[in-house]
């Protein structure tokens, strides 16, 4: 099985950087590096879609994306707190509204 290859952020900046500044197309960049024009065509909307957070790497996830994990556990949570409250109301005998 061949596995696949792994660019570092800043080889993946480099290699966009002529394309964002339109001195060269997607396609002559590809033949110059080596690399398939769709990479480097996806790699040139992850640059302008977010310059900051763009190629954070496996594992690392942009702020927003760690915000809104954070958020859904803890929505997870508080759904089974509100599930246990709800039986403990109902095994005393109340009516949960």
């Amino acid at each position: 099985m061949v596995q696949r290859e792994k660019y570092s952020r800043e080889y993946k900046l480099e290699a966009v950087a002529p394309i964002l500044s339109g001195e060269i197309g997607c396609e002559r960049r590809a033949r110059e590096l080596g690399l398939n024009p769709s990479m480097l065509r996806r790699w040139k909307q992850e640059a302008l879609g977010d310059p900051q957070h763009c190629f954070s790497g496996s594992g690392q996830l942009k702020p927003t994306d760690e915000e809104r994990r954070r958020l859904l556990r803890q929505l997870k949570e508080l759904e089974l707190e509100n599930e246990i409250l709800k039986k403990a109301l109902a095994a005393w005998g109340g009516q949960p509204k």
